[in-house]
């Protein structure tokens, strides 16, 4: 039996004025082309960082592709820059990077990092390709999966000046209607306007202390592909590099106007929380965006009719909160390994997972992989049980030799301004 008509959405209304807002007018417009989808802008609160911040993480690609959006499009018209990774400058005994993708295989059994624990001759960072090429200012694309350049992966800055109008416009041409007006009746009300207290916030500012930030930009920059955070006494310094221009912040850590946490149910009756409105991840990563892709993503997966039934939005809203809680669970890791925080419930069982046996412990909606995990807490934590499997090898020549050949890899590639130059031009 087809379904009846009758129960579908009939009208949408999409609240907000930033990139936020409008990936979900696409995402609505797309999702539904029956159906009115009505932008209604609203001016961008200075609180709402996935508005202010945008970015994405490598698991963000399919999202994006669910929207029609490529990277090539988002590179020439929305100013993106490609991400490898995030360099933590006195964060901790050492220095460190993080990054995605795969460890290169050793030639021996057992995990890369299992084997450094056991001879930490250079830091973990320079054993991964995709750290090894942010350092040095260095991006390709991933090419021959059994070589040093295919196992890295990547994220997109996009420029806040440039991706709203650009998402305007790919909203409009897919039939959104772009209003200033007040808020109309509609079957469905996506809230992308920003933080706002309501009744069910958890709060999170004991893990995620950086509640006050100040934005800063630098003219005529070079892009790189790789942003920085250096602790401060009072908190951290950012640099975010943008195509033409760098973005600088100035976290301080305390009472602020930054508020982290999560809505417990983002999804309550026909109005849908996304972005800022619905978890506040703070400024550190700059997640807030990638995060409301994916639950964009998710909410589109289980798209309702017109009844909107509670079971559906039951598991929508337990599984957005599961990915929010493990990725606060990651940036808390940053600040409670510094020092500044203690560890969410989350956190502390994958500490005591680590620092046990070396293992990452498996969590539901995980948004980052393995690597990036182990980039964080492997720096900081040395495993009270050696891995029996990387203590048959002979140690520290696999080591040594990837050291070796990925130390010898940025010299054979462009610079990052010259690569994302011929990307725009070709």
């Amino acid at each position: 039996m087809s379904r009846n008509r009758q129960d579908r959405l009939r009208r949408v209304t999409i609240l907000g004025g930033g990139p936020v807002a409008g990936i979900a007018a696409l995402g609505f417009a797309r999702a539904l082309p029956g159906t009115r989808v009505d932008w209604i802008m609203r001016p961008v609160d200075p609180a709402a960082l996935a508005d202010r911040l945008p970015a994405t993480l490598p698991s963000s690609a399919p999202h994006l592709e669910q929207l029609g959006l490529d990277e090539a499009m988002l590179v020439a018209r929305a100013g993106a820059t490609h991400r490898l990774g995030e360099r933590f400058l006195g964060w901790g005994p050492a220095d460190y990077i993080t990054s995605e993708g795969q460890a290169m295989p050793l030639g021996v059994a057992g995990a890369l990092h299992h084997h450094h624990a056991l001879a930490p001759r250079h830091p973990l960072h320079s054993y991964r390709p995709a750290a090894v090429l942010a350092d040095a200012g260095r991006f390709v694309h991933p090419t021959a999966p059994d070589g040093p350049l295919g196992f890295h992966d990547y994220g997109l800055r996009l420029d806040p000046d440039a991706i709203t109008p650009f998402l305007a416009d790919r909203a409009t041409r897919a039939g959104v209607r772009i209003t200033s007006g007040e808020a109309v009746d509609a079957d469905l009300i996506v809230d992308a306007a920003g933080p706002a207290p309501t009744p069910d916030w958890i709060d999170w500012t004991d893990a995620l202390p950086a509640t006050t930030l100040t934005l800063g930009t630098v003219a005529a920059t070079a892009p790189d592909p790789c942003d920085t955070y250096r602790a401060t006494d009072a908190g951290w310094q950012a640099t975010w590099p943008l195509a033409n221009r760098t973005l600088t912040g100035t976290a301080v850590l305390g009472a602020g106007p930054i508020r982290p946490g999560r809505r417990r149910e983002p999804w309550q009756g026909n109005i849908l929380a996304l972005g800022d409105a619905a978890a506040a991840m703070g400024p550190l990563c700059c997640t807030g965006f990638a995060l409301a892709l994916a639950n964009l993503s998710l909410a589109l997966s289980l798209l309702p009719g017109r009844d909107l039934p509670p079971l559906l939005l039951a598991e929508y809203n337990r599984r957005a909160g599961l990915r929010a809680d493990r990725l606060a669970d990651l940036l808390s890791a940053h600040h409670h390994l510094a020092g500044h925080a203690p560890a969410r419930p989350g956190l502390a069982h994958t500490l005591a997972q680590f620092a046990r046996r070396g293992f990452l412990p498996h969590f539901e909606e995980e948004s980052v992989g393995p690597e990036r995990w182990l980039a964080v807490l492997a720096p900081a934590l040395r495993p009270q049980r050696p891995d029996p499997i990387a203590l048959s090898a002979d140690p520290p020549a696999p080591l040594d030799r990837l050291h070796a050949t990925l130390a010898a890899l940025p010299a054979r590639l462009p610079s990052y301004p010259d690569y994302l130059a011929r990307m725009r031009h070709a």
